[in-house]
């Protein structure tokens, strides 16, 4: 178990008894029915679970992230191929092209950013190239970009978490902690003081309010979290963590755009209260890489 395991373990302890607050607050200012209010709190007990998972096989190393990392590519592959296909008509082989997406990560499992992208570049030529040689016709276009989108937004972001995984827990602690407060405070705060839409036309749910809340928090909490970056300025740590709060708001309104456009209120269903891998995990996908090179450059990772 990595030495920062406990420290990471007190902050998860911290943020759970801040949601309980914010969730309590929820039912007590808004009080929405019942049933809403048991969503409310499902929603909030996954999200704690998630978290607490995924930081807990991070610290045990990288052959114990791996199977998240795997899980959670196999899984987006299918839920963003079974919704390009719904919209746009049927992908050549989507079993295998999934197959490939999801070992497409394995080049951040040993080496370095090179082994990883060389890995993503061969798992997208063989999706390219291996579902035209089996059905001896020309593929459909929608399904080669879908496939090029994919290993984009799926398997590079995941193989570069499980990068950072190998390189650094510390960084990869900092950066999920704050993704998953910035999402969880995001959607309660906004539940509690959001009235006005960013993007109503992409979506209607995400106001000024929460958006603002969880900037602060994520600002607040990259001060107090500066201990698992050592290396870090506590300025450099706060302006990272303004970032990744902007990254993954960018992320889960471009994961919105995609739904509203194929006409999928989720991309699956597999998450309790949360939907889809793709529905939960959207704002890592847009930020790890990122925040990769970020951590690189500054000596993080």
């Amino acid at each position: 178990m990595h030495p920062l395991s406990t420290p990471v373990l007190s902050i998860i302890c911290g943020l759970t008894l801040f949601g309980v607050f914010v969730v309590s607050a929820i039912g007590a200012v808004r009080k929405p029915d019942p049933a809403k209010l048991r969503d409310i709190w499902l929603k909030f007990g996954v999200h704690i679970g998630l978290l607490a998972l995924v930081l807990l096989a991070g610290a045990m190393g990288r052959f114990t992230l791996l199977p998240v990392v795997l899980f959670l590519a196999y899984r987006g592959w299918l839920e963003l191929l079974r919704a390009i296909a719904g919209r746009y008509g049927a992908i050549a082989h989507p079993a295998l092209v999934t197959l490939l997406g999801a070992l497409g990560t394995l080049g951040g499992l040993v080496g370095g950013p090179l082994t990883l992208v060389t890995g993503v570049a061969i798992a997208t030529w063989s999706a390219f190239a291996l579902p035209m040689l089996i059905q001896r016709r020309p593929p459909a276009l929608h399904g080669l970009l879908a496939t090029a989108f994919g290993m984009l937004f799926i398997t590079l972001p995941l193989g570069t978490f499980l990068l950072l995984g190998a390189e650094s827990y510390g960084a990869l602690a900092f950066m999920f902690l704050l993704l998953m407060a910035n999402d969880g405070l995001s959607e309660g705060l906004g539940r509690l003081f959001g009235k006005t839409p960013i993007w109503p036309d992409i979506s209607p749910n995400k106001t000024w309010g929460g958006t603002i809340g969880g900037l602060f928090s994520c600002l607040v909490l990259g001060y107090l979290m500066r201990f698992l970056v050592p290396e870090w300025s506590p300025g450099a740590a706060m302006a990272v963590a303004g970032g990744v709060s902007l990254f993954a708001g960018i992320g889960d309104l471009l994961a919105s755009s995609i739904k509203r456009e194929v006409g999928v209120k989720d991309f699956g269903h597999v998450l309790p209260g949360h939907g889809g891998v793709l529905d939960r995990f959207d704002s890592l996908l847009f930020t790890a890489p990122v925040f990769y090179g970020v951590a690189r450059l500054l000596g993080g990772s």
